[in-house]
């Protein structure tokens, strides 16, 4: 009997007539729906629709690329008289490139349909092997499981107690070796004072470093230079007498260099006075002249110092006379 779902195609059509296209699409729909579906959405697609490249008479278009250079720039023009070749050349060079652009959009439709029917295809044996699998996996379990209700009570109590006792030991050996189980093993004695130090730090020694031991942030080796009044020199902007009251800190780079300032005061008194003598008002009265006089009076008492140095002689207060 035959199947009237899927007819014989020999009796769809009198053997003295060939099939329309209508009815070849017909028969392709009814034998292969799924075939009929992606050639529909392939033809759908405008992606796969190549540009036709009108083809026109040869020399015509040699004509009208020989008045292009003739008719256009000056540079055209020249280079056109010292090489007729150009117009050929360059028509020769279009078409080769309109040739080449329909070759690779026609390679690029290919490959995409050729991606396509690959993914599909694999797609497809990779769905029927995982169906395979799934089925065989369910089989199987549902194999164990008729075979381990057909067992007795006592089986089934030695089967589940083997299944704890393997899953127990397991999880002991993991237990042991993740070291939670069995304490770490710890040397009783100190081998290397870098696990248990402060961590180390690289420093360039062409920087300026500070002292550790004698380091004036741990031990203030500050020294007040109580107040002196020093006449100092006149100038345009002060009287005939002008005169200075200076006190100033004396900072110590060591406790010795302290000790020292302060029980030879009286020496170093005197000559920072004569010292502060050679100023003048004005130079004085700025800034950068205190600067100056705070720097050259230290440069002083270091060059008079026998234990230690200076780092710094700072102002405390200043009062100036005209």
């Amino acid at each position: 009997m035959q199947d009237e779902t899927n007819p014989n195609p020999d009796e769809l059509l009198p053997e003295d007539r060939e099939p329309d296209e209508a009815e070849l699409d017909r028969f392709i729909d009814e034998q292969d729906p799924e075939f009929a579906a992606r050639m529909k959405d392939l033809a759908a697609d405008r992606n796969l629709k190549v540009a036709e490249v009108p083809e026109e008479d040869v020399a015509e278009e040699l004509r009208h690329e020989i008045e292009s250079w003739e008719q256009g720039r000056p540079v055209r023009k020249f280079l056109y008289r010292n090489l007729r070749f150009l117009p050929r050349l360059v028509l020769a060079w279009r078409k080769f490139r309109a040739r080449l652009a329909v070759r690779m959009m026609a390679f690029a439709i290919a490959s995409r349909n050729r991606a396509h029917d690959l993914g599909l295809g694999l797609w497809r044996g990779g769905r029927r092997t995982l169906g395979r699998a799934v089925g065989g996996v369910k089989e199987s379990l549902t194999g164990a499981l008729k075979r381990f209700g057909a067992m007795n009570r006592g089986r089934k109590l030695l089967f589940v107690a083997t299944l704890a006792v393997l899953g127990g030991a397991v999880y002991g050996v993991y237990f042991a070796f993740s070291g939670r189980l069995l304490p770490g093993q710890k040397e009783l004695f100190i081998a290397n004072f870098a696990d248990e130090g402060a961590p180390v730090f690289d420093y360039d020694p062409a920087e300026p470093q500070e002292l550790f031991y004698d380091n004036v942030r741990s031990a203030p080796n500050l020294l007040l230079i109580t107040k002196m009044v020093v006449n100092i020199r006149p100038s345009a902007n002060s009287g005939e007498n002008p005169m200075l009251a200076v006190e100033f800190f004396a900072e110590g780079m060591s406790p010795e260099s302290i000790l020292e300032l302060k029980a030879r005061e009286a020496f170093f008194r005197d000559r920072m006075q004569r010292l502060i003598e050679g100023y003048s008002f004005d130079v004085l009265d700025t800034p950068p002249g205190k600067q100056a006089l705070a720097a050259d009076l230290l440069k002083d008492l270091n060059r008079n110092l026998s234990q230690g140095q200076l780092r710094g002689l700072r102002i405390k207060t200043i009062v100036l006379k005209p």
